[in-house]
């Protein structure tokens, strides 16, 4: 699930993605804290968990079954310990120790890009793009036409 494509959104919201049906704990700047099944998570950190213990900041508890935590309001979220084998921090130990992770390039693209590469020029030089030759010619090619109201 964690492609390269997600790499713009960042390695915490990555790794509480990869956190994604589990059960985690989260602490909110107004001192509640959410303990319960991670059922999804945004790109932006905004969590929806279920089955969820809530402990108010007087330490008050109460059950839900359902809740949604905005990101802006996420102080800490415990994790389980097994995602201390991620891959996302595999990709962070290879990208610190410059070695390069290619991913998504198995044997059907590497024959893809040999055939192209072999592949001769699909059309003779000189001869322009079929783009160019499918283009309508522009539509005035003279003199600007007079304006509206003047002669």
């Amino acid at each position: 699930m964690a492609g390269l494509a997600r790499m713009v959104i960042g390695i915490p919201v990555l790794v509480l993605q990869d956190a994604e049906g589990m059960t985690v704990t989260i602490e909110t700047r107004s001192d509640d804290t959410y303990r319960g099944f991670l059922a999804s998570v945004e790109d932006c950190m905004n969590c929806r968990l279920s089955n969820v213990f809530v402990t108010r900041r007087d330490g008050s508890t109460m059950h839900l079954d359902h809740i949604f935590v905005p990101g802006r309001q996420i102080r800490l979220v415990v994790l389980p310990q097994i995602l201390e084998k991620a891959p996302v921090f595999g990709r962070v130990r290879d990208a610190k120790d410059g070695k390069e992770h290619v991913r998504g390039l198995g044997r059907g693209r590497y024959l893809a890009r040999d055939a192209m590469r072999a592949a001769p020029p699909a059309m003779p030089m000189g001869m322009p793009p079929m783009s160019a030759m499918a283009r309508p010619p522009p539509p005035f090619m003279g003199a600007r036409p007079p304006r509206w109201g003047q002669s």
